[in-house]
């Protein structure tokens, strides 16, 4: 799989080829590269720290996407009310929170 490019980064990147500021390979060097979404994690691998994660669960009629804390030192998942029933299948991380981006341009 190549790689994942920021499309903000690679504008002002070609920006700088155009202007004469970067040649080309500075410019593919310096292009920060996006970072791929976690990957569904089988629940029978635990997490290796307590936390809220992302997680696929089976309700008992079908699949649902929800947050649910685990708790490392008790290995389980806090699963309250209604919920308490449902199976955990798979899980992942959740991403890093949104940052708003300094745009030189405007």
């Amino acid at each position: 799989m190549g790689r994942l490019i920021n499309e903000s980064d690679l504008l002002k990147s070609i920006e700088d080829y155009i202007n004469g500021k970067k040649t080309l390979g500075q410019c593919i060097d310096d292009t920060p590269t996006a970072q791929p979404e976690p990957q569904w994690i089988p629940c029978s691998e635990q997490p290796k720290e307590s936390g809220t994660y992302i997680v696929t669960a089976y309700d008992g009629t079908g699949k649902r996407v929800t947050f649910v804390k685990y708790q490392k030192t008790l290995k389980r998942w806090e699963l309250t009310g209604a919920r308490s029933y449902w199976c955990i299948l798979a899980y992942k991380p959740l991403p890093e929170p949104y940052k708003e981006e300094n745009n030189e341009r405007a």
